[in-house]
């Protein structure tokens, strides 16, 4: 999932600070120098991280690469999910009356934080929760959920689920649609209302170049008998309809 917004009354951030300072000097130069001047590739890396009195270019419009997207700090506590089950036909018919519904802990009090800019993977054998977790952090969970899930210290909410990405984990894709097709109509459906169908079109194109899709933009996705573009193609597709 990615994350996009922050409550502006938050100050907790985990953005790297890359200091320019740290280049090594040119050849040509004096390596004793304490004040070699860093190069200007380096300084174009962060020129506003170090240096308060250069003032930054603002990024490109909708652009989800150039800094503009805010971090959030995803924090669950005592997460607990439990399950009915039905009782059998089998044990229904034998013994004339209904045996009592059963109740399956899925998972049991699980907690965890994450952070911006950090990756968290979840390990376990097959059936062990990690799905079901990650539905419930994704607010795609049916039922009553015990326990906290708070996105920058607030509980989740409709606002919030439309701000944030989720693949699923079975293919959602039309086979016999381009990537620049998926996309497009992926853009036409969530993007606000406020922008022009041009505007909608234009983040498409966007994020097919920054995700590196633009060789297989014209491809169709393909599927199990239709030949379409590669695993790792898809998969990058599966992202770029959640964060466009």
């Amino acid at each position: 999932m990615m994350p996009i917004e922050q409550d502006p009354t938050s100050n907790s951030t985990t953005t790297p600070s890359i200091n320019p300072h740290h280049h090594t000097a040119n050849r040509g130069s004096d390596d004793s120098s304490p004040h070699a001047e860093p190069s200007a590739s380096t300084r174009a890396i962060s020129p506003c991280l170090e240096d308060d009195d250069l003032e930054c270019p603002p990024p490109p419009h909708f652009s989800f690469s150039h800094g503009i997207l805010r971090p959030i700090i995803l924090k669950f506590e005592d997460v607990t999910y439990n399950i009915t089950l039905s009782p059998t036909t089998e044990s229904t018919c034998c013994l004339g009356n209904p045996e009592p519904k059963q109740t399956r802990i899925v998972l049991n009090g699980v907690s965890g934080i994450v952070r911006p800019g950090e990756l968290l993977a979840m390990l376990g054998p097959s059936g062990s929760g990690k799905t079901t977790l990650l539905a419930a952090l994704g607010g795609r969970l049916p039922g009553k959920i015990s326990g906290s899930i708070s996105y920058n210290g607030h509980p989740f909410s409709g606002s919030i689920k439309r701000k944030i990405g989720f693949v699923t984990q079975d293919d959602m894709l039309y086979p016999h649609l381009t990537v620049l097709e998926t996309l497009t109509y992926a853009a036409l459906l969530r993007l606000p209302k406020d922008l022009t169908r041009q505007e909608k079109m234009g983040q498409a194109e966007m994020v097919i170049m920054e995700l590196g899709l633009g060789r297989c933009r014209n491809t169709m996705v393909g599927g199990a008998l239709l030949r379409g573009i590669s695993g790792g193609e898809e998969a990058g597709q599966y992202r770029a309809g959640d964060v466009g």
